[in-house]
């Protein structure tokens, strides 16, 4: 961004905002190591003035598709103790990655907005949805009908033209006990045998999933996916993003039934109160935002949730994908400072990042079912948020003389520049040569080093 600046506009004068006012010095420090590691931007290092708040950070733990306890918990939590739902903003970089979180949000019966369609209107969720309102008996009674079978046809594809998949839909919907006879008419029809093949093995499933109602949700999803080879099909979608938005919903839709332990007739009863309680909400009133990064871009809010910092969805890793680390790290670092009173990441369970976070040593790599996102190291939390809380209690006379702590050698340039922009005299001895940053677990060059809490750099005087 910083070259084809220069590139474009040759000899403009830069003004830079070197201060803020929306946020403390926790997250300044924070947001200052994570961009730190790109290397083509602009020379800038944004401090907290001294009238920002005592903006703090935490770290909640939560896979995208899991449970939302802690989350809800934390939203709740801040509802009850008298703050509006309002200044609460759930930032994600998938839309997909927010479905869990409504599901958790409904059942608690806290209200949110979702500028995307809500989950009912994910195609894949209502297709999927689909095939279990057919075995519990209920798919016909639908209002929206004819949209969800549509998108029980093509979840996933079955390269039908959109003349082709209308005119299927309509003869379902005119003879719903004709479906299977014609599906296999229209595989009769299709010109490619693998086409023909994918299409009568829908027939069956169509003609099976008659009989799901007592069956577990979860159970019959499973069987749907593998008998449609759903995860496969997803990933030949026209983008790596769009295949983690169709993978992470049908994983949250299985992730909700397992937990639920719901037949499937159970199961459909249960999303559709949760519907009903939804459409309560589009009214409006006080409720919690629900938002990509994107769009939430120039805009504030005093409680912040980052969710979905796990590695492979953020940043996106997926096979075949073009990695673009400096664009999805200045992503992370726009979510990280729309915050200006509290800042929660949500990271999954990892050992790795928590012998960072909590200073403690690691076993290993460990085995953990999702991993921490680089951005959750390069952001060096732990150094962050107690260097940030000494600063802001020097600064404001509560403990002139509050220590410093420790911290990695490769964080020190960044931290002794602050340092020395709010006027403090120590600061950190930096590495003599630069180190050497390993290679992440996915085999990416990242340019970036996980910090050692057992390797610090020592205080020095300015002077």
């Amino acid at each position: 961004m910083g070259e084809e600046f220069a590139q474009h506009f040759p000899g403009a004068t830069r003004y830079t905002l070197s201060r803020t006012c929306r946020f403390g010095h926790r997250v300044s420090l924070a947001a200052a190591q994570l961009i730190g590691h790109n290397r083509n931007r602009m020379d800038t290092l944004c401090v907290s003035a001294s009238s920002t708040p005592d903006t703090g950070i935490e770290v909640l733990r939560a896979t995208s598709a899991g449970d939302q306890v802690a989350v809800v918990a934390a939203i709740d939590g801040w509802r009850r103790a008298g703050r509006s739902l309002r200044e609460v903003a759930v930032l994600a970089r998938l839309w997909a990655q927010t479905l869990s979180l409504e599901l958790a949000l409904l059942e608690r019966d806290i209200p949110y907005v979702k500028a995307k369609d809500d989950l009912f209107r994910v195609p894949e969720i209502a297709g999927l949805l689909g095939y279990l309102r057919l075995a519990a008996g209920t798919l016909f009674a639908e209002p929206r009908a004819r949209e969800i079978v549509r998108y029980m046809l093509s979840t996933p594809t079955l390269w039908l033209t959109t003349a082709t998949l209308d005119t299927l839909a309509d003869g379902i919907l005119r003879a719903p006990a004709q479906a299977p006879a014609l599906l296999m008419e229209t595989a009769r029809q299709a010109k490619k045998p693998y086409h023909a093949t994918r299409l009568a093995d829908r027939a069956q499933v169509w003609h099976e999933a008659l009989g799901w109602a007592d069956l577990p949700a979860a159970d019959a999803l499973r069987f749907y996916a593998s008998t449609t080879n759903l995860v496969s099909a997803f990933a030949t979608a026209a983008t790596s993003e769009a295949a983690a938005e169709k993978e992470l919903a049908y994983q949250t839709l299985l992730d909700w039934a397992v937990r639920t332990r719901t037949t499937v007739g159970e199961f459909v009863a249960r999303m559709d109160a949760l519907r009903r309680a939804r459409e309560r909400y589009e009214a409006g009133g006080d409720a919690v935002l629900l938002s990509s990064i994107h769009q939430v871009k120039g805009r504030e809010f005093p409680l912040v949730i980052v969710t979905g910092l796990e590695d492979g969805l953020f940043p996106s890793r997926r096979a075949g994908a073009e990695p673009m680390p400096e664009e999805e790290r200045r992503l992370a670092y726009v979510a990280m400072t729309r915050v200006q009173e509290q800042l929660l990441l949500v990271v999954p369970l990892d050992a790795r990042f928590d012998a960072v976070w909590l200073g403690i040593p690691t076993q290993g790599p460990g085995r953990a079912k999702s991993a921490a996102s680089p951005f959750a190291f390069e952001a060096n939390l732990r150094t962050s948020t107690a260097l940030g809380e000494a600063i802001t209690r020097r600064l404001s006379g509560a403990d002139p003389g509050a220590s410093l702590p420790e911290a990695s050698l490769q964080a020190a340039p960044v931290l002794n520049r602050y340092l020395g922009e709010v006027g403090l005299e120590e600061c950190y001895q930096a590495s003599v040569e630069p180190p050497t940053a390993p290679v992440p677990p996915g085999g990416w060059e990242w340019s970036f080093a996980p910090p050692s809490p057992w390797k610090s750099a020592a205080f020095t005087s300015r002077s």
